[in-house]
């Protein structure tokens, strides 16, 4: 009981302060498999610190000597592949208890709501792609009503096994979370002021305002916008030009530059210059529409030619399992 009562006082003892994380920020990162004990990391790692030779077994040398490649070619880590494995594990292990001191303080409120919005919509989007090619969509519907637990867990470290309990910073994140998608007033950036002068006029003018094109913007053509939104999400950027680099429309050096341009802004978090940007890349988004329509094109015929992969090998097994039938059998 002393216990009990402890705990339901500790929810109005608390002050939970709203997390000042960035949307790069708020992804989850990939546990590190080389935690773990000694006889478990010799599972992934050999004596060289690859997994080629971490077992005498030629067949399972080979599975990993294939794992080593595929993550050298997609340019990640070579432990990747065990660290997802150790987070998926490390993860159902923490949700089968309930860290009731946290839920009731917040003391893990690492991620508002809205960017953790973003995060599990877009981990949805993709793994519903990945599902719908393969004609399992069905799996991504079933897990819909249960997207709000990966949503708190990942914005409050709240666990399954804490429902019906409600984190009491909810309703303060949301209504925070309102405010920034519907403010009251629409603040102009001050970079975006010609001169200071022109803050203080009404109505605006449009010749007391800099264009997106300008310095120090720079929000010229798509390469740009793309830079801002991979500086903004924290995507591992030489991954993405090592893939662009193929693509015609991109300037490999120029879209380098960019990146790293709009990664110093927002390292450097100068007062008004990252809302700046990114009311200048919203505005200059109009740019991505022929491709997003290319690329959700080329999708469609992926997924096509995969479904129709699964259909010739299916029929080719049932008609191989139909002629050697009878021969096993009497």
């Amino acid at each position: 009981m002393w216990y009990g009562f402890g705990n339901t006082s500790a929810a109005y003892n608390s002050n939970p302060v709203a997390p000042n994380t960035t949307l790069r920020e708020s992804f989850p990162l990939l546990h590190d498999s080389m935690a773990t004990p000694a006889e478990f990391r010799a599972n992934s790692v050999g004596a060289n610190g690859d997994a080629k030779g971490a077992r005498n077994d030629p067949l399972l040398n080979g599975m990993l000597w294939i794992l080593d490649e595929i993550s050298k070619g997609l340019g990640l880590r070579r432990t990747m592949f065990y660290d997802v494995l150790y987070s998926i594990i490390d993860e159902l292990q923490s949700n089968l208890r309930c860290d009731l001191n946290a839920v009731q303080t917040c003391s893990k409120w690492n991620v508002s709501i809205g960017n953790g919005l973003l995060v599990v919509g877009s981990y949805f989007f993709v793994i519903f792609l990945l599902l719908n090619a393969f004609k399992l969509d069905f799996l991504a519907i079933f897990a819909v009503p249960f997207l709000w637990v990966f949503l708190w867990r990942l914005c409050y470290g709240y666990s399954w096994t804490c429902a019906p309990l409600l984190p009491p910073c909810l309703i303060t994140d949301i209504a925070a979370t309102t405010v920034a998608i519907f403010p009251k007033q629409i603040e102009i950036p001050q970079p975006l002021w010609l001169h200071a002068q022109c803050a203080d006029t009404a109505p605006i003018n449009a010749s007391c305002l800099r264009t997106c094109q300008d310095e120090p913007f720079g929000f010229v053509d798509l390469q740009s916008v793309v830079a801002w939104v991979l500086a903004e999400t924290g995507s591992n950027s030489s991954t993405v030009i090592s893939v662009v680099r193929r693509l015609p429309i991109f300037n490999e050096s120029i879209f380098a530059v960019q990146i790293l341009v709009a990664e110093k802004v927002i390292a450097d978090n100068i007062a008004g210059f990252v809302p700046a940007h990114r009311l200048c890349a919203a505005i200059n988004s109009y740019r991505l529409v022929p491709y997003l329509f290319v690329t959700a094109l080329a999708a469609t015929l992926f997924i096509l030619m995969v479904r129709i992969a699964l259909a010739i090998f299916f029929g080719t097994f049932t008609g191989a399992f139909a002629v050697f039938l009878p021969s096993f059998t009497r």
